[in-house]
């Protein structure tokens, strides 16, 4: 490899690890998403820059299709949200889970798998807000089979809550219901086995968001 891709590699796995960190302190909550997106705006067009370009290469080095795959689960669905069209999710979407395909199985962790698993559930909520609800029933299923493999049963279960406001997108309310139903089940385990009192809040909203999603 020249030393031009190696400095692009280098750029583009420098600023994912800014991405990682904007993801987590997003997470935190409270004051951190404050300063979350204080970052993001200061470092945006670098993380950009960086996840065009291993997007264009993954084809060509396992690295940047490693670093290519991590990008949008790094900042996660929500952030992108904020600054991206559906479209432009899309491409990142897209772009990780080709990448994913060019890292051997042998080589996948299973961090890897819940990122693979984390990708298909993005292209599921943004082919919904898209309009276009085959393809995200498509995209949830197989985020949950996914998850399921490395007995996330709980997670695949909240991503049957997604996928029940699909089937009432297209009027199929016994399918809805059913995944609400799942959903909630889950809900209530994650609050029996909350460990602090942000996964206890937590934990209590999906529970009410899947109540009043059957109480609809």
């Amino acid at each position: 490899m020249t030393s031009s891709h190696d400095a692009h590699i280098r750029y583009a796995a420098s600023f994912l690890l800014v991405a990682q960190q904007i993801g987590k302190l997003f997470d935190e909550g409270g004051n951190s998403v404050v300063r979350s997106l204080e970052i993001l705006d200061l470092e945006w067009d670098n993380i950009q820059t960086g996840q065009a370009w291993v997007a264009q290469h993954y084809r060509e080095d396992t690295l940047a299709a490693d670093i290519c795959f991590q990008y949008p689960v790094a900042l996660g669905y929500t952030v992108l949200d904020l600054r991206q069209h559906p479209e432009t999710q899309l491409v990142w979407n897209e772009a990780a889970l080709g990448a994913s395909k060019f890292i051997s199985k042998q080589d996948l962790q299973q961090s890897d798998l819940v990122a693979q698993a984390q990708c298909l559930q993005n292209l599921g909520l943004i082919h919904f807000r898209l309009g276009q609800t085959n393809r995200s029933i498509q995209y949830f299923n197989e985020s949950i089979k996914v998850f399921e493999q490395i007995d996330a049963f709980i997670t695949s279960q909240i991503v049957r809550g997604n996928l029940g406001q699909v089937y009432v997108a297209q009027g199929n309310y016994k399918m809805a219901v059913e995944c609400y139903k799942q959903a909630l089940m889950a809900s209530r385990q994650l609050l029996l086995q909350a460990q602090n009192e942000e996964e206890r809040r937590k934990a209590l909203r999906s529970e009410a968001i899947d109540l009043s999603r059957l109480g609809d």
